[in-house]
């Protein structure tokens, strides 16, 4: 079943002209979830609009040990990677729709080489980081400021390979927003630990990242 109409599909090709290299949308799906169908259908129009999007689709159980290598444990769950199939770091946990569709379009581009620079000083202190750093960002499509805090943190994540970012749908994943005691969005949480309410920018980020313990 097709999730974009065709007024959001010519647009979003029209986007897709603009893509540099190849990109790999890898998703990892549970049967037995109800949310599954609704990812893999929107990922599939999605990689319809260009020949530059590949996807693969996997399966939870039968593709456990890739599943691993790559850090997921819960599902649905979409990884970008590069087109040499190298991971970016970057995932969506649930299907990215409403506010979180620009995030992941961002993510296509940039992966792609569509980006802009990033700050001197923000490059800087990222290189500066020799700890492995996972930004989880939790939030509610809805939400009109969590795609500022998602796209920073997969800003981060494609600029070094110790970081990874991961939008985290509350709806999607009720029990663990629960349990991570999530009461507003975007939530970001660093390393499973420490936690920030609200949009965080680079700089925000950044300090986070620093104030964060090594996994």
């Amino acid at each position: 079943m097709k999730l974009l109409d065709n007024q959001d599909a010519d647009n979003l090709r029209k986007i897709f002209e603009r893509l540099d290299e190849s990109v790999n949308i890898v998703i990892f799906r549970d049967s037995r979830e109800d949310d599954v169908h609704s990812v893999q259908d929107l990922m599939q129009d999605v990689s319809d609009l260009s020949s530059k999007i590949h996807l693969t689709c996997y399966d939870s159980n039968h593709d456990y040990n890739y599943a691993k290598k790559l850090g997921i444990d819960m599902y649905p769950a979409i990884a970008i990677l590069d087109k040499l199939n190298k991971d970016t770091g970057i995932r969506f946990y649930g299907a990215p729709l409403g506010q979180q569709i620009h995030p992941f379009i961002t993510s296509i581009l940039e992966v792609s080489g569509v980006k802009d620079s990033i700050p001197r000083q923000v490059e800087k202190r990222l290189k500066r980081n020799t700890k492995r750093i996972k930004i989880d960002v939790y939030v509610d499509l809805k939400c009109t400021h969590s795609p500022v805090a998602v796209m920073a943190a997969q800003r981060l994540a494609l600029e070094s390979d110790l970081i990874s970012a991961e939008m985290i749908d509350c709806h999607v994943f009720p029990k663990l927003a629960k349990i991570k005691n999530i009461t507003g969005t975007p939530t970001v949480v660093v390393n499973n630990t420490k936690k920030y309410l609200g949009a965080q920018n680079f700089s925000q980020l950044l300090s986070a990242i620093y104030n964060a313990k090594s996994l």
